[in-house]
């Protein structure tokens, strides 16, 4: 089972950060016309859960350089899913 972590930016530019088990949830926040700011799968369930919970834990500006850090690979991830759901 793959597990995706995920942040994207609400109407109100705060970040939102999401754990989903499955693609579709995905899709479906996708066709909601939400930009997704990071994405990253997991094989291990601990392991997504744990990623989850240090993302909510960091400050801003910490989330911010996070995402700055692992731009390629959410475009990447984001390719993807949306290959994926064609």
């Amino acid at each position: 089972m793959k597990l995706w972590a995920y942040i994207y930016e609400d109407e109100k530019d705060d970040f939102v950060i999401g754990l989903s088990a499955v693609a579709d949830n995905l899709s479906s926040i996708i066709l909601q016309n939400v930009r997704f700011v990071y994405l990253c799968p997991f094989q291990i369930p601990f392991e997504a859960l744990a990623h989850k919970h240090l993302l909510d834990s960091l400050s801003k500006v910490s989330v911010l350089n996070w995402i700055h850090k692992h731009t390629e690979e959410t475009k990447m991830w984001i390719g993807v899913v949306n290959k994926n759901e064609k």
